[in-house]
């Protein structure tokens, strides 16, 4: 991502990685019920017929599916 080159060009770890491009985007299929994180959703959303699931009500895992050093 070469226009994020200047913000992450000097004074950040190595282990640092661009995850979100935008904030408070729509999602697909769009939610019917109010989200747990408006911003920039950095665990996830989830939701059934009754309501939105905030993130005490699940738990959740990241997970390291695949590395490559390109």
């Amino acid at each position: 991502f070469p226009e994020y080159s200047d913000f992450y060009f000097g004074g950040i770890d190595y282990f640092r990685l661009v995850f979100n491009e935008d904030i408070q985007s729509e999602f697909t299929p769009r939610k019917n019920f109010i989200r747990s994180d408006p911003v920039d959703n950095q665990r996830g959303e989830l939701e059934w017929d009754g309501g939105n699931l905030y993130y005490d009500s699940w738990k959740y895992e990241f997970k390291i599916l695949k590395f490559s050093e390109e």
